[in-house]
């Protein structure tokens, strides 16, 4: 997700990259989905790891990746029915990065819409 960001009183205007890690089910305690969404932070202010589960699960399914999201600064969101949002749990935020300018601007090139580059050099 790419979204702007503005300050009235700091008169500063900030794009913001918001990357997801989507895993199946079956990834709960699977430690990759966390090394993977750890890279995204070369490119983005912030990414999260979204983890589909069965409805009874919960943090205490995580604890052993939790540790690992809070080391790389990443935040945690579990769901249990991809459609239903009220299904999203948000078990940690993440931490704000100063990414690499360079590497923003060539995920923008790459991963968006040419629709969406005009929307943001308009910006």
């Amino acid at each position: 997700m790419v979204a702007k960001k503005s300050f009235a009183y700091l008169k500063k205007t900030t794009i913001e990259v918001i990357t997801f890690e989507v895993k199946p089910l079956g990834y709960l305690d699977d430690k990759t989905g966390v090394f993977e969404t750890a890279s995204h932070s070369v490119f983005s202010t912030s990414s999260y790891l979204m983890l589909h589960c069965e409805s009874h699960q919960g943090e205490r399914d995580v604890e052993n990746i939790l540790p690992l999201c809070k080391n790389f600064g990443i935040g945690l969101i579990l769901f249990s029915d991809p459609k239903d949002y009220s299904t999203y749990n948000p078990i940690l935020l993440p931490e704000r990065k100063l990414p690499n300018y360079e590497k923003v601007e060539e995920f923008i090139k790459i991963q968006l819409s040419s629709t969406s580059k005009d929307r943001l050099l308009k910006w």
